[in-house]
């Protein structure tokens, strides 16, 4: 939620007024951080690859693939020690959870893996491996659906990662369908003031003290009224 302080008053600038709009400044400095239960579930990011393969940093020249495995028009296709990765924020979303499809083939080794990774702004982990002869590693995509810990929501540094760890460009990984959602938080903002005096939000007038609750990345215009 953004908080915006438009003006106080009518041009008056006595005390009460300053005091009055230090306090909503104070008090929105406190409430940013301040939530209550999350509302319904969304959509925070989403690609299926149909439409083109953009905005994903890449490693070596992974393929935008219309030949099977895909689910569609186009899947990914990554070969030897390709990977792609993309920054997702998920700020102002609690419960995340991430949904993609994954695939590999012709890893001739126990060490070669095909694998998806998920970053805390510190730190990888793996979200899953396909590894040379798993039943999974059999050319067809599988999807995995799986909720992450709490270090992964309201995060602006989270990512996404898939990767492919091999010796030839004959072993290949498969991405498709990735998605990300998470429930959408709630922000509660509250306003004191001292003595007499009264706010005005988004343009309707409340008598002090007020709170409210807004979904989180809101707008809200305060007027502070002396």
């Amino acid at each position: 939620m953004q908080g915006q302080i438009l003006r106080s008053g009518r041009g008056r600038r006595d005390t009460r007024g300053r005091v009055l709009l230090l306090t909503v400044l104070l008090a929105l400095v406190a409430i940013l951080g301040g939530r209550t239960a999350a509302v319904a579930g969304s959509t925070i990011f989403e690609d299926n690859f149909d439409v083109a393969f953009e905005g994903w940093s890449a490693t070596g020249s992974p393929d935008w693939y219309s030949k099977a495995p895909k689910n569609g028009t186009h899947s990914l296709r990554l070969r030897k020690d390709e990977a792609i990765e993309r920054l997702i924020s998920t700020v102002g979303y609690t419960d995340i959870t991430v949904s993609f499809a994954l695939g590999a083939s012709s890893l001739d080794q126990s060490t070669e893996v095909v694998r998806a990774l998920w970053h805390d702004g510190s730190q990888w982990s793996v979200l899953h491996t396909i590894a040379g002869g798993d039943a999974e590693e059999d050319g067809q995509l599988h999807t995995f659906s799986l909720s992450l810990p709490s270090g992964a929501s309201d995060n602006a540094g989270f990512r996404l990662r898939f990767e492919i760890v091999a010796n030839s460009g004959n072993d290949c990984g498969y991405v498709d369908d990735v998605l990300v959602s998470g429930e959408l938080l709630v922000r509660t903002l509250t306003v004191e003031g001292q003595g007499t005096g009264s706010i005005r939000v988004d343009g309707v007038g409340y008598d002090l003290p007020w709170s409210g609750s807004f979904l989180s990345g809101t707008s809200v215009a305060l007027e502070a009224v002396p």
